[in-house]
């Protein structure tokens, strides 16, 4: 069965070097039609590690059609080395984003930036639309902002 969407909410554990831990204590191992993943973790106090961040973009990248990795509720290193990003991740330009930080990690730098051209920005808003009450004020001033400067865009959203 392909898996294009990989979507763990809540369920992340850790990442063992070869497969994403989940809380369940289960092992999932990579899969090899997934392009996107996601991870809504929560994990706020608890920092992800570089390595975990770059073990999870590896796992990603077994998959020939991974291109995305989605970083929701996660409290991230504030950067991370860039001698540790797989090359390969630079060369299928696999984007790297902090949905709830708004930020998109560059992976020639390793630093996490502001979107700044239209085509990131609408990737990131695409989809559903969260303004949550724990996004910070200037995420959600931002993202106002560029709604209305961009009306003829709908989006749907959730608040």
């Amino acid at each position: 069965i392909p898996i294009s969407h990989l979507y763990l909410e809540w369920s992340f554990s850790g990442f063992d070097g070869k497969d994403i831990r989940l809380e369940s204590g289960l092992n999932l191992s990579s899969l090899s039609s997934v392009e996107k993943i996601s991870i809504n973790e929560g994990r706020l106090e608890q920092e992800f590690t570089e390595e975990e961040v770059t073990g999870l973009i590896n796992y990603g990248i077994k998959s020939p059609r991974f291109k995305e990795l989605w970083l929701d509720n996660c409290k991230l290193p504030s950067s991370i080395n860039p001698d540790i990003i797989p090359e390969e991740s630079r060369s299928k330009n696999v984007k790297v984003i902090s949905s709830s930080e708004a930020r998109f990690l560059d992976l020639m730098s390793g630093q996490w930036r502001k979107p700044d051209d239209i085509q990131t920005i609408t990737e990131m808003c695409s989809g559903y639309l969260v303004i949550h009450r724990d996004t910070s004020e200037s995420v959600q001033r931002s993202v106002i902002e560029f709604l209305w400067k961009h009306p003829i865009m709908t989006f749907p959203y959730t608040g």
